[in-house]
């Protein structure tokens, strides 16, 4: 099988309710749906393939992108990140119109998953109306790209998002995550490993806040994943490498920007973590994601970022201006992945521990927390469990990996 198209297997892959698109030189391109990865082609794709995928996603508009490209093409090293917007009409269209017919489904792992889900795929196997598809979501939808190398060939993987934010409510996230935007300053940090739907969670918090509150809404991002449109409040979404040079120029930039409330993609360094604790302290409320399992790696990471000497320094800033940490990851339920939560609120007994370096015992401060809204990721297991919402296997293994 010859592949010419790679909007044709983005098109198939968000028919197919994918999270994740991975294409590796040499090998096979592969799906992640409901967090499983299912092979998508039933031979692999050569180095050409692979650059002509690559190409055509960046396209031939001048971009800092395409430099970016350009150069790693030139230096035959390192790795591309941007983001683009599609039109599922226009993308079916398109592919019609160009009649490239040698990208179908083959017989393998992808149609036996369509078969035994047949109520999930049931959007594939009808004729698509425009007017019964929500607008949003299955008409417009964005995808961050990543273009890296393996063995000195081209790969690329590809995560698509949903055209529009989700509320809380759709994705069952408790309310007191979404609730904790409604505070006038602090820091809110949002854990978890890569693909555990922190930036998700973020956007629900930012939609609520623009909904509900009159606030200036600044976000650094990298790539911008979610669009959001000025509701109550106004939203200046900020792209690293495009808008502004990286995330610590853009936090520094934003603080002469009168905002309420500012975004960060990501913690990294050390500079970041300064600017973000100064901003709390004059004011504004900053949210951030740290890639941590749960609430006490997260300050320990942060506070690892210094020099030795300065971590009782860090550690008193954070127990003064950190407000809450989520930690999440998904878990397989019955209907699709679900987000579980780990909460910690920074009440003064825990802020205690954070100054005095007690990490370990921020676990029982939030086993026995529950009347300040706090859960270990157990407890909401067990609630899933009961509620018939994820399986008894599940369940055992979860607590048995806890």
């Amino acid at each position: 099988m010859i592949f010419l198209n790679i909007k044709e297997v983005i098109l198939n892959a968000k028919r197919f309710e994918a999270s994740d698109i991975h294409i590796i030189c040499n090998d096979y391109i592969t799906l992640r749906i409901d967090g499983e990865l299912t092979k998508y082609s039933s031979k692999v794709v050569n180095s050409d393939i692979c650059r002509k995928f690559c190409d055509d996603l960046i396209g031939s508009e001048e971009t800092k992108f395409r430099k970016r490209y350009e150069k790693y093409i030139d230096e035959e090293c390192g790795e591309v990140d941007f983001s683009r917007d599609f039109d599922f009409v226009d993308l079916e269209n398109e592919i019609e119109n160009n009649d490239t017919k040698n990208n179908k489904i083959m017989e393998n792992d992808i149609n036996r998953y369509i078969k035994e889900n047949v109520k999930e795929f049931s959007f594939y196997n009808v004729e698509l109306n425009k007017d019964e598809l929500n607008k949003e979501d299955k008409i417009s939808f964005r995808i961050r790209v990543n273009i890296y190398r393996r063995n000195g060939g081209d790969c690329i993987s590809i995560r698509l998002i949903p055209g529009y934010v989700k509320t809380a409510k759709e994705l069952n996230i408790p309310d007191i995550v979404c609730s904790s935007g409604d505070l006038k300053s602090g820091i809110i940090l949002i854990t978890g490993a890569t693909g555990s739907g922190k930036s998700t969670t973020l956007a629900a918090i930012i939609d609520r806040i623009n909904k509900t509150s009159k606030k200036h809404i600044i976000t650094l991002e990298e790539p911008i994943e979610y669009l959001h449109k000025s509701d109550k409040s106004i939203i200046s979404q900020r792209e690293c490498g495009k808008d502004t040079v990286d995330f610590l120029d853009g936090l520094k930039s934003s603080l002469r920007q009168d905002p309420d409330v500012i975004m960060i993609g990501e913690i990294r360094d050390k500079k970041t973590v300064e600017t973000a604790l100064s901003a709390s302290e004059t004011g504004h409320l900053v949210l951030s994601t740290v890639h941590t399992s749960k609430a006490s790696e997260a300050i320990d990471r942060i506070v690892n970022l210094f020099e030795a000497e300065r971590h009782k320094e860090i550690r008193g800033l954070l127990a003064n201006q950190l407000r809450y940490v989520f930690s999440q990851r998904l878990v397989k339920a019955n209907n699709g992945r679900r987000a579980i939560f780990e909460i910690m609120k920074n009440t003064n007994s825990i802020a205690a521990m954070i100054r005095e370096g007690k990490d370990e015992s921020i676990d029982d401060m939030i086993k026995t927390g529950k009347k300040y809204g706090m859960q270990m990721f157990e407890d909401q297991i067990e609630t899933l469990y009961r509620d018939g919402i994820i399986s008894e296997e599940i369940y055992l293994d979860e607590i048995k990996n806890r």
